[in-house]
């Protein structure tokens, strides 16, 4: 006989217009064939390459930046004429500034040049760790390196939330994830979590928002990511640390003075680097306001749900909702879309659908 799954009461979020905080639009800085993620020697320089992940950035952030450093130091064991110099790291996203932190606490020269410091895609993330299959569409070597750097990743958000990292205090926190249809796990990766033995296997359950809409959904018990908390962390990490955060643009690497570069830049790369392979990626978040005290949005939703887009034919969409702020719905996935004016639209999408669900 087939138990009943257990029924989790949750309070819904408040969607009527004055609920409506902001209309944010971000572009991911996406590199369509792979991450760029190497070294190379140009015009004597040494630069290193990190930049492509538009869209997992932050899932994989500590597991990139690591393996970054890594390659680094390796690259210098062969070529010693780059030993002990001074390093520029481009970009002051979070790739740029845990790529400073890092390379500080390991005794090097550092410092950062951004064209842009504090309205970035960085501080607009939702903080959702894995939303879709992060390694769809790679090359055997590349999803192995992904799913391994995810896994690394993970480990030191675990470490921030159970307060045992040795320097970032906050920024994630445990919290559950309730994936609906239930038990679904085709477009998730957390299934390389828990292979891994970072999650728990998820359990199936009843979630019940006491409007009608209840769901037979996938619980997972994961984290979620605060990124507002984790930049300004970083930023004053950096201060602390007294690496300096120049705000200029970078047009050609011989701009600088410094003869190694970390080129964290995103889609600055795209001329920076002369990578065609660059796609930006515009994204559409709504932050809301006037909602219940915490912790009654102590959750994240993902569902999958089936419409009709505007040509008339369905169309699989997302209902994403997170506790950042007092909450914070999404999201919109839309490659080759650079403008910030363009697809308002999906703002008026993504509220039906959240209105829908819940």
């Amino acid at each position: 006989m087939t138990s009943t799954p257990p029924i989790i009461n949750l309070t819904p979020p408040r969607l009527d217009e004055d609920c409506i905080a902001q209309r944010i639009t971000c572009i991911r800085p996406k590199r369509a064939k792979a991450l760029k993620l190497e070294g190379q020697i140009v015009d004597g320089k040494l630069i290193m390459h990190n930049y492509g992940a538009g869209g997992i950035g932050w899932t994989l952030l500590f597991g990139l930046v690591d393996h970054s450093v890594r390659q680094f130091e390796e690259l210098v064991a062969s070529n010693p004429q780059f030993a002990n110099r001074p390093i520029r790291i481009i970009g002051a996203g979070c790739m740029g500034l845990y790529t400073a932190i890092g390379l500080h606490k390991k005794g090097y020269q550092v410092a950062i040049t951004a064209k842009e410091i504090e309205d970035i895609t960085s501080y607009k993330a939702a903080g959702i760790v894995a939303p879709s299959k992060i390694t769809t569409g790679k090359s055997a070597h590349e999803a192995a390196l992904i799913e391994r750097l995810a896994l690394s990743a993970y480990a030191t958000y675990m470490a921030i939330a159970n307060g045992t990292h040795p320097y970032i205090s906050a920024g994630a926190r445990h919290i559950p994830l309730y994936a609906y249809p239930g038990n679904d796990d085709t477009d998730f990766t957390l299934t390389h979590y828990v292979t891994a033995g970072l999650i728990s296997p998820p359990t199936t359950v009843m979630i019940d928002f006491g409007t009608g809409k209840r769901y037979q959904v996938a619980h997972y018990e994961t984290l979620f990511i605060d990124t507002v908390t984790l930049m300004n962390r970083l930023h004053d990490l950096c201060r602390t640390a007294g690496i300096v955060i120049t705000k200029a643009h970078v047009t050609h690497f011989n701009d600088l003075v410094e003869d190694v570069i970390f080129n964290c830049s995103g889609l600055g790369a795209t001329a920076l680097n002369s990578d065609a392979a660059m796609v930006p990626v515009q994204g559409h978040l709504i932050a809301l306001k006037h909602q219940p005290a915490a912790p009654a949005h102590e959750y994240i939703i993902h569902a999958r749900v089936q419409t009709v887009g505007r040509n008339g034919y369905p169309r699989t969409e997302y209902v994403y909702f997170v506790p950042k702020g007092e909450g914070m719905l999404g999201t919109s996935y839309i490659t080759c879309q650079a403008g910030l004016d363009t697809n308002a639209h999906e703002f008026d999408r993504i509220l039906q659908r959240a209105r829908n669900f819940f």
